[in-house]
């Protein structure tokens, strides 16, 4: 077995957060004893190779899931006339997967 990441050969053995099961090719990326999972973030594929050929796996694009983080902002009041129009906008930052975004009145 052997991986390709973003196209290019991936060698595991130089990444000791990196290993993989040796009768069926499973990666693992273990992060007990730290590093960023963003740093594994790409596409990833598998070649099996033996004396009748070469198998490859479907491409995995790997990302991380975010949160997303609200800047703290200080709003100022609105003050608008009954029956007059409001907009009042809301610009969520980017999140993976997308947030879903919902107003809540207190």
């Amino acid at each position: 077995f052997s991986w390709r990441r973003n196209g290019k050969f991936f060698n595991i053995g130089k990444d000791p957060r990196v290993t993989m099961r040796k009768r069926s090719g499973t990666l693992e990326i273990g992060f007990r004893s730290g590093g960023r999972p963003e740093d594994y973030e790409g596409e990833y594929q598998c070649f099996s190779s033996n004396d009748l050929g070469v198998a490859l796996s479907n491409k995995i694009l790997l990302r991380v899931s975010k949160a997303p983080l609200w800047p703290k902002e200080v709003l100022e009041p609105v003050v608008v006339t009954e029956g007059t129009p409001l907009v009042l906008p809301c610009n969520p930052p980017p999140g993976l997967p997308p947030p879903f975004t919902f107003w809540m009145n207190s």
